[in-house]
């Protein structure tokens, strides 16, 4: 959405309750240095019931970038945790990767499946890694045969690893990721949808989640035998706000890999990144809502702690 479109949806802000693309412009700071003919003057005054009152008017003349550091600098000080509340209360849906977001499985896909390969005369590189990380396995299998060969034994490969991922699964031996038991249950206390959102077929995402006992969060099991085309096409994150029959607009997508991110964007939800194996590109930070090291931080953004 263009910023002169954002202007005339939140000219008049009563009592916080912004616009969602409002959010969006405090919170990605970064874009608004595409437009420096603009200025924000606004007024910060309390009624009677103690409520904040925001008129933002919006006029030519000044630069917008420092006009909005200062706005911004303000409301995190002043009211952080106020707006992240309505922030956190208009948001109706939570989707969730799998595979390296709510488990450490992708380690053990990358590190097993290059020892398996390596046994075979192959080497997996990080660039092989990054394209085919969150997509399906039929596209992953034409990514690594483009790059290792039309004879790479892909399908072999990946029966080895997905062996062992779902026997240790069924111990209940993959570990989740660093504060994803403690997120789901605090969006599950404040009635939040949940949907796990996941490239992986269906069998091995039923083991994990019933390994770990975490099904029960999550209303739907979207997975690759739901979708035709794998990330980063936003098919799986659309299907899964239609089951959930939420606007795309009013979700969050949790997401570790690029193609995710790209998904997520593509969607048009509120892409969260938490990266597990490959660091951020400018690319992908252009694309995402925000950026964490792991979902304890995701959980102390949404209390307002950061």
């Amino acid at each position: 959405m263009l910023w002169l479109e954002i202007v005339k949806e939140v000219k008049i802000i009563y009592g916080l309750k912004e616009n969602l693309a409002f959010y969006r412009v405090l919170d990605n700071s970064r874009s608004s240095n595409k437009f420096k003919t603009a200025k924000v003057r606004w007024e910060i005054y309390r009624n009677e019931e103690k409520n904040y009152h925001f008129l933002v008017q919006f006029t030519i003349s000044f630069n917008m970038l420092f006009a909005l550091k200062k706005v911004n600098k303000f409301l995190k000080i002043n009211r952080k945790e106020e707006i992240m509340g309505k922030f956190f209360d208009e948001i109706e849906l939570f989707l969730f990767d799998m595979d390296g977001l709510l488990f450490d499985t992708e380690t053990i896909y990358v590190e097993y499946g290059r020892e398996v390969a390596k046994e075979k005369g192959y080497t997996i590189t990080k660039d092989i890694v990054e394209k085919t990380t969150g997509v399906t396995n039929d596209k992953a299998r034409i990514l690594f045969k483009e790059a290792l060969g039309q004879n790479f034994p892909y399908d072999e490969m990946m029966e080895t690893v997905k062996n062992y991922i779902l026997e240790k699964a069924l111990k209940g031996e993959v570990p989740l990721k660093l504060g994803a038991l403690e997120l789901l249950e605090f969006l599950k206390k404040n009635d939040k949808q949940m949907i796990l959102a996941t490239s992986s077929e269906l069998h091995l995402a039923e083991a994990l989640t019933e390994g770990k006992d975490v099904r029960k969060y999550f209303s739907h099991l979207i997975t690759a035998e739901d979708v035709v085309h794998g990330k980063p096409d936003p098919e799986v994150f659309l299907i899964s706000a239609e089951k959930a029959g939420v606007s795309c607009e009013k979700t969050v997508v949790f997401e570790d890999s690029f193609n995710g991110i790209r998904a997520a964007h593509a969607a048009g939800a509120f892409p969260i990144m938490v990266p597990d194996k490959l660091k951020p590109t400018e690319e992908i930070l252009k694309l995402v809502y925000k950026k964490f090291d792991n979902l304890l931080e995701v959980l102390d953004y949404f209390k307002g702690k950061q």
